[in-house]
């Protein structure tokens, strides 16, 4: 449905100019928000600072996380490890 965006996430979409980063193709507002995620860049999903966040579309964003898998450890955890 209609989506209306406010706050970080309209910057993140503005800053975007609503072109998928990943296909360079423009995003649908318009979609679900299932169909548009919100991909974190550097793979920590507590890091929610707008710089680390993008908008792809959902069939980028399931190509990308397959063709490049998430370790099983995160680099917060291997820092605590690492101590």
């Amino acid at each position: 449905g209609n989506r209306r965006l406010t706050g970080k996430f309209k910057r993140i979409w503005e800053n975007q100019k609503g072109i998928c980063p990943m296909c360079k193709l423009p995003i649908d507002i318009n979609l679900d928000a299932t169909e548009r995620p919100l991909h974190h860049k550097n793979g920590l999903h507590m890091d929610n600072r707008p710089s680390n966040l993008i908008y792809v579309h959902a069939h980028c964003h399931k190509q990308h996380h397959a063709n490049n898998p998430k370790p099983r450890i995160t680099a917060s955890l291997k820092k605590v490890s690492d101590a």
